[in-house]
Order: structure tokens, then C-alpha cells, then sequence
């Protein structure tokens, strides 16, 4: 079969909503040998169930319909004659008689698309009315659009003398039902494409679409179409290409809505782009299992992400998505002032993010679990901040969240190397857990540096070998477990030098950290918990005037305490040992 294209019919292509057949008529089909692919001439489309009581006749002037009466209830049915597109058809049935309280019903009596509009006109002595409520004397009502109903309406009615009711159908079209294997159609001149128009077209390869509007399901199923061009597609509603599994590519340059399932199991788009601004729903890409690109435009709001995409790019201003646990993700970048509704955490193959303009923290998990996570940068501008290899922590961020670049357990040998906090004139504050298990080999905190009460910030880092810019107290098991720590703010190996303003050196701070073998602790010490247990510290270089309140249980059985001259530290002595002796600092 050739090319098929649809008639112009003009009449359709305006109006309404609802159930205007001006704007749902589906379009009768021809193929280019003028065989008619759409069943029309289709009998009990209308049944009109007359009411008890006196004689009654139902007639009409359609052609081949044949007058109708008797007494008592039955049906009366109408041949709906081919539909040519030049008009739509008006089919009047006129039910006259003398009758009681009964009612008449209008019955679509066959899962079609039927898209008509019933009018009434009452002429007698009578009242029409729907579950008890007076209705005028003209009423309007639409059969349901969806094909798989059979659908009724009933208007009740009460007379004390003769009646006629006349019901004027205006008939559009029916749906769309194809025989024979259609490959290819262009669809001139509409503006819509109705529900369902060519739901499960297995054998249909590509369409040409002019039109703004795809309706629910209008291609659902088409599983061998490949090529579709519409340029001025607008709308693509729900499930619309659901199961297009051979289509490869769709341009949605114009779209500014998609609807739910709208592309959902088209298993062969490998990359994908949505506009800006566009309105999209929660699972408009489910279960594309071959997308691996998505670039999303500036304003578009927020839907869910599948576990196939290795790539992502977002505009500015953009709701994104929850990535958390996505298997294959590798980079995403992401505009200014962009929302997120999620986290990065999980996704074990993610290896860079770049983020706009807009940020000044990095949330909780954000990262977590991320263990081939190689670096993340920061535009401005047409400048990029951060390089590969590093963790870069621009001085816009004021916060760093609980665990947010947590990896405990990483094994990965392509992960960060580093984390720097560029130069800033404020504070950090950085949450328990942010860099534990790391893989990085240094750590570089310049000019503020971080403000931390935050247990465990460094923990487990085991390739962590040196760290610079130390500020501030030190938490709880911060450097726990660092084993190949050995420079802490110093050129010196193994030694870790706080700087001053610390006040408080937190509980196993430098648990089993065997390589720092010197530690100089400020004049601003005043206390803490016990920082050095199980470390090798065999040298103590204490500048405050009076021994801080401190538990150094755990400590090596030997070694050189360095104080003030004159400052007594005879409790710390005496919780250290026998094998350490006391000496002062040196001028």
C-alpha cells in the first residue's frame, strides 16, 4: 500500500473542547489507490430505546433507515451512511406518540470512536428531566469519547398528551480502524490527532504530521514506527508513543507539553532533548532502556529519570530530578539557580558534575556512594572553576551536608584525588560524615577554611596523606583512620600542626593515624575528649599556659612532651607515662 493521506476537512480542524466534534472528529482515510481503509456504513451505532405506553413511531430521514413503531420498549437502528469529509451529517430521529411517565434512551452501542452531539427539541405537553432535575427544553450532551465504552444516556421524561421528541445527531466520524498493513502516512492540515487514532499500527513505519496535538494513545503500540516528523507538535498527550520501541529519534523543539508515559518504552531512543519551559509529567521516559543522552532546556519542571541515561545536560531554572541510585549515569551538568528534588547519591558510575551560578550548599547525600566521582566544577560565566582529579569547593558554598561526598568502602582507583575549598572571606560549615572514605591523597582548606563540628569529616580516608588549612576546633574522629596521613598543615612528615583559634581537639580526632608522629597544639586549646588514641604520636608540642583538660589515653609508652617554660603539665605526665619527659619549647 502506497502513501495515505488524510482528506481536508476543514470543517473539523476549529473549536472547542469537550465534546465539540469540531475538535475530536477523526479524519476518514483513503490510501493514494482510493481504496477505503475505514470501515464505514456501520449499523447499530444508535439505538433508541422508545418508551412504554401508547402506540408510538420513531422515523428519520437518513437513508436506508426504516420507520419504527409499536408499543412498549425496543430499539431503533441507525445506518450511519459513509462519512465523504465534505460536511458533518446531521441524522434526525423524530419519536412521536402519547405516553405516560417513561424515558427515552440515546445508546452507543459498539465500542467506536463515535464523536456526536445529541440535541433535543420537546415539543408537547411534558417536562424532561435527568435524575430528578428539571431540564430546559433544548439539551446537549456527548456521547464518551473513549472507544472501548458502551455508553447510555437516559432522559426521563412526563407527559399528560401527545409528544414528539426530536434528536438531532451530529455525526463527525467514528474512529479510525484500519485493514491492511499501513507503513507510512501524511497528516496535512489538522490540528489534532484524536485518542487511540492509530492505537497498535504494528505495521506502520513513518508519518509526516503537521499538526499541534497528539491525543492519549495516539500511536501507542506502533512498535515498527522509526521516522516521525512534526515540526509544529506542541502537545504529546499521555501515552501518545508508548511502546514506539523502533522509534529512534522524536524532535520536540516546539513541544511544550508532554503528558504522562508520553514516550515511555521507546526502547530505542538513544538521546533525548526537551525544550525549555516545557510542562512535563513523572514518568514521561519510564523504562527507555535505550536512552543514554537527556539535555533538558531552561524552566522545564521536574520528572523521573531512568536507569539507562549516561548522560545529562540541564538549563537554567530547571526542577531536576532524583538520580539517586541511577547504575549508569556519568556526567550531568546543571544551569544556574536550577531545584533539585533528589540526590546524586548511588549512582557508583558517575564521575563529574558541573554545576551553574546559584549554589551555596551542597545538600546531605548529595554524593554519597558516588565512588568513581572524579571531580565537580562550578561555571561562571565562561569561566570554569575545578579541574579532573579534584573535589572543588567554590567560596560561594557556606555548607557541605551530612555525608554528602560519603564513599565508604570505595574501592575505585579513577575517583577524586583531592578536595580543595578555593579562597573565601567566610566560613564553611561542614556536617558529620562529608568526606568520609574518600579516596583522596590531599585536602587543601584555604584562607577561612572550614568551620566544623562535624564527627567523622574526614574519616576513613585511607589514602589521605596530606592536609592543608586545618582551621578551627577539631571534631570527633576527623582524621580516624587515616593511616597514610603525614602532613597536617606542615612541610614536616608526620607532623600535624593546628593552627591557632582551635579550642576543643575532639574524641579519637586522630584515631589510628600511624603516620603523624608530632603534633603542635595552639595556645587556644583549652580541652577536649581523647584526639590521639591508638596513634603514634611519640612528640607533643602543647603551647597553652595550662594544660587543657584532655584525655590522652591510647598514646605510645614513650615520648617528649614540649610546654611553656614553667607551665605545669604534671596531670598529663601523669596519665602518659613514666617513658615521657617534659621539655620547653624551644625559642
Amino acid at each position: 500500500m502506497g502513501v495515505v493521506t488524510f482528506l481536508d476537512l476543514s470543517l473539523f480542524q476549529s473549536g472547542g473542547g469537550g465534546g465539540d466534534p469540531t475538535k475530536f472528529a477523526p479524519k476518514i482515510i483513503w490510501s493514494d489507490d482510493d481504496t477505503v481503509i475505514l470501515d464505514a456504513g456501520i449499523t447499530k451505532l444508535v439505538a433508541v430505546d422508545a418508551p412504554d405506553g401508547d402506540a408510538w413511531t420513531i422515523t428519520s430521514e437518513v437513508d436506508g433507515f426504516t420507520p419504527v413503531s409499536g408499543t412498549g420498549a425496543t430499539f431503533a437502528y441507525v445506518t450511519f451512511p459513509e462519512n465523504t469529509g465534505e460536511t458533518a451529517r446531521e441524522i434526525v430521529l423524530v419519536v412521536t406518540g402519547q405516553y405516560g411517565s417513561n424515558s427515552i434512551t440515546i445508546t452507543q452501542r459498539e465500542p467506536l470512536y463515535l464523536v456526536a452531539t445529541y440535541s433535543i427539541d420537546n415539543v408537547g405537553e411534558q417536562e424532561i428531566f435527568d435524575s430528578g432535575h428539571y431540564m430546559f427544553q433544548y439539551d446537549y450532551f456527548t456521547v464518551d469519547e473513549d472507544p472501548t465504552h458502551v455508553t447510555g444516556y437516559t432522559y426521563n421524561f412526563q407527559t399528560t398528551g401527545e409528544h414528539t421528541l426530536t434528536f438531532h445527531l451530529t455525526y463527525a466520524g467514528i474512529r479510525n480502524y484500519f485493514k491492511g498493513n499501513v507503513t507510512s502516512l501524511n497528516i496535512p492540515d489538522i490540528e489534532l490527532i484524536p485518542k487511540g487514532a492509530f492505537l497498535g499500527m504494528t505495521g506502520l513505519t513513518s508519518v509526516v504530521y503537521d499538526g499541534k496535538e497528539i491525543t492519549r494513545n495516539a500511536f501507542s503500540g506502533c512498535t515498527s514506527l522509526t521516522s516521525f516528523t512534526a515540526p509544529n507538535m506542541e502537545i504529546i498527550g499521555e501515552s501518545a508513543f508508548k511502546n514506539c520501541s523502533s522509534l529512534t529519534s522524536i524532535d520536540l523543539t516546539n513541544v511544550k507539553r508532554i503528558d504522562n508515559y508520553g514516550l515511555a518504552y521507546c526502547t530505542s531512543l538513544t538521546a533525548l532533548t526537551i525544550p525549555d519551559n516545557c510542562q512535563t509529567d513523572p514518568s514521561i521516559i519510564n523504562y527507555c532502556s535505550g536512552l543514554t543522552e537527556l539535555h533538558v532546556g531552561s524552566g522545564v519542571t521536574t520528572f523521573s529519570l531512568t536507569n539507562y541515561i549516561t548522560a545529562a545536560t540541564y538549563g537554567d531554572q530547571t526542577k531536576i530530578g532524583n538520580w539517586a541510585g541511577k547504575l549508569h549515569i556519568t556526567t550531568v551538568e546543571v544551569g544556574n539557580n536550577c531545584t533539585f528534588t533528589g540526590s546524586f547519591s548511588g549512582c557508583p558510575e558517575l564521575t563529574a558534575v558541573t554545576f551553574g551560578t546559584g549554589y551555596t550548599e551542597i545538600k546531605a547525600n548529595m554524593f554519597s556512594g558516588c565512588y568513581s566521582f572524579n571531580n565537580i566544577k562550578w561555571k561562571r560565566g565562561e569561566t570554569v572553576i575545578g579541574q579532573d582529579d579534584v573535589i572543588t569547593i567554590p567560596a560561594e558554598i557556606t555548607s557541605i551536608g551530612q555525608s554528602a561526598f560519603r564513599t565508604t568502602g570505595a574501592t575505585s582507583e579513577t575517583a577524586a584525588k583531592a578536595v580543595v575549598f578555593e579562597n573565601r572571606s567566610t566560613n564553611c560549615t561542614v556536617a558529620n560524615h562529608a568526606f568520609r572514605g574518600m579516596k583522596i591523597t590531599g585536602a587543601t582548606v584555604n584562607s577561612y577554611a572550614i568551620i566544623s563540628s562535624a564527627n567523622n569529616c574526614f574519616a576513613e580516608c585511607s589514602n589521605l596523606s596530606v592536609f592543608n588549612g586545618l582551621y578551627g576546633s577539631i571534631s570527633g574522629g576527623m582524621f580516624k583512620d587515616c593511616k597514610a596521613l603525614e602532613y597536617v598543615n606542615s612541610e614536616t612528615q608526620g607532623a600535624a600542626i593546628i593552627q591557632e583559634g582551635a579550642t576543643t581537639l575532639g574524641n579519637n580526632a586522630f584515631m589510628n593515624c600511624s603516620g603523624i608522629t608530632t603534633v603542635d597544639i595552639p595556645s587556644t586549646v583549652v580541652g577536649g575528649d581523647t584526639p590521639f588514641s591508638g596513634s603514634s604520636v611519640s612528640v607533643i608540642i602543647a603551647r597553652p599556659t595550662t594544660a587543657p583538660k584532655i584525655s590522652l589515653t591510647g598514646m605510645p609508652v614513650s615520648g617528649t612532651l614540649y610546654t611553656p617554660a614553667d607551665a605545669d603539665y604534671s596531670t598529663w605526665l601523669a596519665e602518659l607515662g613514666e617513658g615521657w619527659t617534659q621539655e620547653t619549647i624551644p625559642a
